[in-house]
């Protein structure tokens, strides 16, 4: 049902605000829950309530929700579902719950290269091409020679 006719059918009310202030960019931690979890909805709800959407991307995908939670961390407020149970859906970051908070990491760190100028120009032409970030392309670039 759209939001506007629950409230105007049905005179439901909103029960938690879903703004929150937005986290330092530290990087984003990727889960992918399937639709039919029992997690899903709980766990929803805290990341909304708790995170707020200024730190939440979601992508909705055939049988599954893609998260990307900006890294940080927030209380674990909640008694719909334990930490332990998402677990099993992080793709990358790393998950912690230490003393009552949900602590998520990033996987990609900052790094600096010294490289020469017509060299970084020329990745970012490159990239530009490809309608990626430099640093994607550069990151596309290493994985494929190291594989």
């Amino acid at each position: 049902m759209p939001f506007e006719e629950g409230i105007r059918e049905y005179q439901l009310k909103p029960v938690y605000p879903i703004h929150q202030s937005t986290l330092e960019y530290n990087g984003y931690v990727q889960l992918e829950i399937p639709k039919d979890a029992v997690v899903l909805y709980p766990f929803l709800d805290y990341l909304y309530e708790t995170w707020g959407m200024e730190n939440i991307r979601l992508r909705e995908q055939d049988h599954t929700i893609l998260f990307f939670i900006r890294a940080g961390e927030r209380p674990l407020t909640t008694k719909g579902f334990f930490a332990e149970d998402i677990l099993p859906f992080s793709i990358k970051g790393d998950i912690y719950h230490e003393e009552g908070h949900l602590i998520f990491r990033s996987s990609y760190r900052k790094t600096s290269l010294e490289l020469p100028i017509d060299l970084l120009e020329s990745m970012a032409e490159l990239a530009e091409e490809e309608g990626i970030s430099m640093s994607k392309w550069v990151e596309q670039k290493l994985s494929s020679l190291l594989k």
